[in-house]
């Protein structure tokens, strides 16, 4: 008799077969699925770095630093952030430039590279990041003050200079302590001083000067002797230490930022004789 239909011998090995496919479709997807959530750490560091740069340059520096780890928040408060906005100029960064990226075995992730600024001035940057709420995120930023400064053209002060810069500080700050206001020291200043503090509490800073033997000094005869650490620091910041001699003594401080292609000052402390 002849039987049409499959053959029970076919039927089975068809079954085994579609079983076969099936299962492969699924380890493949499973695969597939696995190689999507491994994702290579040094580009997922470079992504959120970018992301970073982006929140600090289109959003705000403010909105940047709530992008960073909680860990870099406890070291620098909101305060020293501003500060550091001020020093560093962040709101002049125009691009990131990023030259290398790497995850250690410590899973921290290293990012060097450049901040270009607004004037194509060259500020060098290292950050690091660790893993934070499967994110990475910012936990430590070192920018090269210095580095940015030399790209600007910044020569560091010889001694000769160093010393005509603090006669010149000096005597500026004599003659506004003579007018009892010191506005013209205040025009001159460092933009960290002049965005922190206004004239009237300059004023009231230096108002001891003001009632001092200090004023009658004549600063034309006065002479400066300083002390062998002034210089140029490795944060970029210009330190002045000496002592000026006149009828009495009185040792002072000075520190300095470069800006607008000059030496600005921002902090100066002097001895009362």
């Amino acid at each position: 008799m002849l039987k049409c239909g499959l053959d029970s011998g076919y039927t089975n090995m068809m079954s085994k077969t579609t079983s076969f496919k099936i299962f492969s479709l699924i380890l493949m997807l499973l695969c597939l699925g696995c190689s999507e959530e491994k994702k290579d750490p040094a580009t997922e560091v470079q992504k959120e770095v970018l992301e970073f740069f982006r929140v600090l340059k289109e959003v705000g520096v403010s909105d940047a630093y709530y992008e960073t780890h909680p860990k870099f928040q406890t070291a620098t408060p909101m305060t020293e952030w501003y500060r550091m906005k001020l020093v560093y100029t962040l709101e002049e960064i125009e691009n990131l430039e990023i030259q290398d990226v790497a995850v250690d075995r410590k899973n921290v992730g290293l990012v060097k590279g450049d901040f270009v600024m607004k004037d194509t001035a060259h500020m060098p940057v290292e950050l690091k990041l660790v893993q934070h709420e499967e994110r990475w995120k910012v936990i430590f930023l070192d920018m090269d003050l210095k580095g940015l400064f030399e790209s600007r053209g910044m020569v560091p002060p010889n001694l000769e200079s160093r010393i005509r810069l603090a006669q010149d500080q000096i005597r500026l700050f004599h003659k506004n302590a003579k007018k009892f206001h010191f506005k013209e020291f205040y025009d001159q200043s460092s933009r960290i001083l002049t965005e922190t503090t206004n004239v009237e509490q300059l004023n009231r800073t230096y108002a001891p000067l003001m009632v001092n033997r200090f004023l009658n000094e004549d600063m034309r005869k006065a002479t400066i002797t300083l002390d062998a650490r002034s210089g140029v620091l490795d944060t970029g910041v210009l330190f002045i230490k000496g002592r000026l001699t006149s009828s009495y003594t009185s040792d002072f401080e000075m520190e300095f930022l470069y800006e607008e292609g000059r030496w600005k000052i921002y902090r100066f402390e002097m001895e009362l004789p």
